[in-house]
């Protein structure tokens, strides 16, 4: 909690990895299947080593968090957004709603 959009964009800037940013929210079911299922995975989790991953928690729907979903023209939870190692965002390898491991899997391989 507590993310606005400098704050991404200052952490998005800190690494030289592609970046993974997961909006979640509590009490969303598609949320917790990705951190049930999906994300420990064991291919999805050795993919996952080449990324830094962010949390971002819109449970409270705060005013930081409606201007990054505006931003990034998104709706709602959960959605993941990608930034290449460049920090440039990627809107065409946006993923929404639950993704099974093997689907996420190959995805993560296209980002570099």
């Amino acid at each position: 909690q507590g993310y606005s959009i400098q704050r991404l964009f200052d952490e998005v800037r800190s690494t030289d990895k592609p970046v993974i940013v997961d909006f979640f929210k509590a009490g969303c079911a598609a949320c917790k299947e990705l951190e049930e299922i999906t994300f420990p995975n064991e291919d999805v989790k050795e993919q996952l080593k080449r990324f830094k991953f962010i949390h971002i928690d819109i449970t409270k729907y705060t005013k930081d968090d409606q201007q990054m979903l505006k931003k990034y023209n998104l709706f709602g939870a959960p959605n993941l957004i990608f930034f290449d190692s460049n920090h440039n965002y990627l809107p065409n390898k946006n993923l929404s709603g639950y993704i099974e491991p093997k689907r996420l899997q190959k995805h993560l391989q296209t980002i570099q």
